[in-house]
């Protein structure tokens, strides 16, 4: 699977066009094992380094992240697959199931960027820094809620120790 290549797009419209048609824009996060290998990436293929972004054929890009995270921002469900075999190389200690999470963003050049009471998300329009900013965001829930839950398993073991010992 290639990529487009980042030297083709740098003006928001240019990111509009990489995103596609789809409204509202679904950015999805996956949390795919512990680490990610972001070093084997062409030098020609991202659209930054840090946070690795790249734009993937067929539409959308991907931001992926070393801690084990990749947000794919309008990429369709083949493109998403093709994503995950190509980084499954590079993955260390896969997680299964996966954990993801989902979040819409309407992109409305009228208004005002804002978060809703009922978590709707518009933005004024998008660019690769937006989409970066947006991944970070969703990246960075996406792990704390895996580790809080993982924290809070273990304090359920912890927990049934101790009332066996008090029970002693």
């Amino acid at each position: 699977m290639s990529a487009i290549r980042a030297d083709t797009l740098t003006q928001t419209s240019d990111m509009s066009a990489c995103l596609g048609a789809q409204r509202p824009l679904v950015f999805r996060a996956l949390l795919l094992g512990e680490r990610i290998d972001t070093h084997h990436f062409d030098s020609e293929e991202p659209l930054a380094r840090m946070p690795l972004t790249i734009g993937l054929q067929g539409g959308g890009a991907a931001v992926i992240f070393g801690y084990g995270v990749a947000v794919l921002a309008n990429v369709l469900p083949e493109g998403e697959r093709a994503l995950i075999e190509r980084l499954a190389p590079l993955v260390s200690d896969p997680f299964v199931p996966r954990e993801s999470d989902e979040l819409r963003v309407a992109v409305r050049p009228e208004a005002e960027d804002q978060v809703g009471v009922d978590g709707s998300t518009a933005l004024r329009d998008i660019s690769l820094e937006r989409i970066q900013l947006i991944a970070d965001v969703l990246a960075k829930s996406l792990v704390l809620a895996h580790y809080e839950t993982n924290i809070a398993l273990g304090f359920d073991r912890i927990e049934a120790m101790a009332e066996t010992l008090r029970r002693r």
